[in-house]
């Protein structure tokens, strides 16, 4: 096992801090990218312009996400990340990033409730970030297709962009900052700067920092991207069931 792990961290060396780049750009750009494109194309279909908003976005969000995955895809089989795709076949790695998944949603709820505490005792009205809230609607109008971009897309692109990216090219340098930067970014993208309630959005923020300074942790502890992704997914795939759950009750 010892020289098994020494091997992928030989392997993981040999990509450069450009590649890692790459990863988070493709990731993070190409995302922008792809939702400004297709939101200008779909919405001038008739009838999804006359769909609800929170419709518009859920299809615009699917699309943009499904090309982005298909691009950063493309982007690890003829870049020279081969190995991490190879990792996804590796059956141990995906059920400890099972177990990492659970943990990763039982100590977000914890910080939540932390939070929560808080917020009482500064008489602070929390509720959900805005992030969470667009979420839900998107849940609400389009449930099949949200299930699919939570559940599949988003984990593996964030996946690379964050973890492969961020934090894998960072820690070439300095570990712990690549831990702490990595976190702090993850939390800022789910942090809504333009919210009406600034003071929920702030202590909504550590929990999704917690987030991203795990599935680092699961990353680097476990050398398998794939292990991160099945944490992450897993995370994803029983809020996703507890929220579907709620509306159909």
């Amino acid at each position: 096992m010892e020289n098994t792990n020494q091997s992928n961290i030989e392997n993981q060396k040999e990509h450069s801090f450009l590649s890692h780049l790459i990863c988070y750009l493709i990731s993070y750009a190409g995302l922008l990218f792809f939702y400004i494109f297709f939101g200008v194309i779909l919405l001038k279909i008739p009838s999804i312009a006359e769909m609800s908003e929170a419709c518009q976005n859920t299809i615009i969000s699917f699309v943009g996400y499904g090309f982005t995955a298909i691009s950063v895809f493309i982007y690890l089989w003829f870049g020279g990340f081969r190995d991490v795709i190879m990792q996804y076949k590796k059956i141990t790695k995906i059920l400890f990033g099972v177990m990492y998944g659970i943990v990763l949603l039982v100590g977000t709820m914890f910080i939540g409730a932390i939070c929560n505490y808080i917020a009482i005792l500064l008489n602070i009205d929390l509720t959900i970030s805005d992030n969470e809230a667009a979420i839900r609607e998107s849940f609400k109008s389009l449930p099949v297709l949200m299930t699919v971009t939570s559940v599949l897309f988003a984990p593996f692109t964030e996946e690379v962009g964050y973890r492969l990216g961020i934090f894998g090219g960072i820690k070439q340098f300095n570990r712990p900052l690549a831990y702490i930067a990595t976190a702090v970014i993850f939390g800022l993208i789910h942090f809504n700067f333009n919210s009406t309630n600034m003071g929920s959005e702030l202590l909504n923020l550590p929990s999704y920092m917690f987030a991203g300074a795990w599935l680092c942790f699961v990353y680097d502890h476990e050398q398998s991207l794939a292990a991160s992704t099945a944490a992450h997914l897993t995370n994803n795939l029983i809020v996703t069931i507890v929220q579907l759950a709620q509306y159909n009750g």
